[in-house]
């Protein structure tokens, strides 16, 4: 009995001790491809990890790329750092292996490779190529402001703020040209990953623009999408509306400046006194434009440019500190009349 006693407490300790080997043992699986081969394993590739940590052996990719990591202390769900090797060759999707890898007993560790001299190939083509759409975006800006100026649309202190703004744009693109390069040369086209089929979708149109949106990781405003769109938030000029030759029922429209009053504050800001004649004058002119229509009896169209009228005068006399009072005082009783 006492025997019978003693085989079944040591199968139990047996049995504890082989349970907590296996709770105690984590295995990374994984597997090296080749990128952009369609899938194509690539074998005696080195795999190891960085030097904190101890309690496993490095290992290579077999025949068919496949590796795996056995751990004595790691757990699902801690973090590790993987250092992939193979002469004449290099990692693609680097951002794994930057960021760390998270222990897991589902999900294969995906290690993509290419040769290295493509990759140095795919990256000095890469920047030319970034280079050239960055110098194009500039020219075109300049283009644009040039014109803008040649045409006395746009005061010198308006084009100088711009040209300021373009050429530190190109500046800062070519700071960054070189992380472009490199990004765009990593490319995989067999990976599924969402923002990698998405980089590889411009990089195919030849939208180099786009995807160095898309490497930075937000949208990109340029300095000509922000020009364009100021100008039209905020006509840089106000035209002159031919009201003493105004003969028919059509109404003339004059542009509404004060709709985004955030847009007035900055273009007050940045231009100073440049905005107070042009705001001058286009209030002048809504004020101009309600008294002739309320002479003729049109007295919605009257009350509609009274209102633009008051508003300027009003943003006037908050931003600019001008002395608009006796007008804005006349106008108001003109909307009660």
């Amino acid at each position: 009995m006492n025997r019978m006693l003693l085989i079944a407490s040591l199968m139990v300790l047996l049995l504890l001790g082989f349970g907590g080997n296996v709770r105690g043992q984590m295995v990374q699986y994984g597997k090296v491809v080749e990128a952009n081969s369609k899938g194509k394993a690539l074998s005696g590739v080195y795999i190891r990890l960085t030097a904190d940590v101890q309690d496993y052996q490095p290992t290579s990719s077999d025949a068919h790329g496949l590796f795996r990591l056995s751990f004595s202390e790691h757990q699902v769900g801690e973090k590790v750092y993987v250092i992939a090797e193979k002469s004449g060759y290099e990692v693609v999707n680097i951002h794994i292996f930057n960021e760390g890898w998270i222990l897991t007993d589902r999900e294969k560790l995906i290690v993509e490779m290419a040769p290295k001299a493509k990759v140095d190939k795919e990256r000095k083509r890469y920047y030319g190529l970034a280079e050239a759409a960055c110098v194009e975006r500039y020219d075109a800006t300049m283009t644009l402001l040039n014109t803008e100026l040649a045409q006395q649309k746009i005061s010198m202190k308006e084009y100088q703020y711009w040209k300021l703004k373009a050429e530190d744009e190109l500046h800062q693109s070519y700071k960054s040209l070189s992380n472009y390069a490199d990004a765009f040369a990593r490319v995989n086209a067999d990976n599924t990953d969402a923002a990698t089929v998405a980089l590889a979708e411009k990089l195919e149109t030849n939208d180099i623009e786009g995807a160095m949106a898309l490497v930075d990781g937000k949208p990109y405003l340029s300095v000509m999408q922000a020009y364009s769109g100021f100008t039209v938030a905020f006509p840089m000029q106000v035209p002159e509306v031919p009201v003493a030759s105004l003969a028919t029922d059509t109404l003339p429209e004059s542009d509404s400046l004060y709709n985004d009053i955030m847009v007035l504050q900055t273009y007050a800001k940045l231009f100073e006194r440049d905005f107070t004649p042009s705001a001058m004058k286009y209030a002048k002119l809504c004020a101009y434009l309600g008294v002739l229509y309320k002479q003729r009896g049109w007295d919605e169209a009257s009350r509609k440019y009274f209102t633009k009228a008051l508003n300027m005068y009003e943003m006037l006399d908050l931003m600019e500190g001008i002395e608009v009072q006796d007008k804005i005082n006349k106008i108001k009783q003109l909307l009660e009349n």
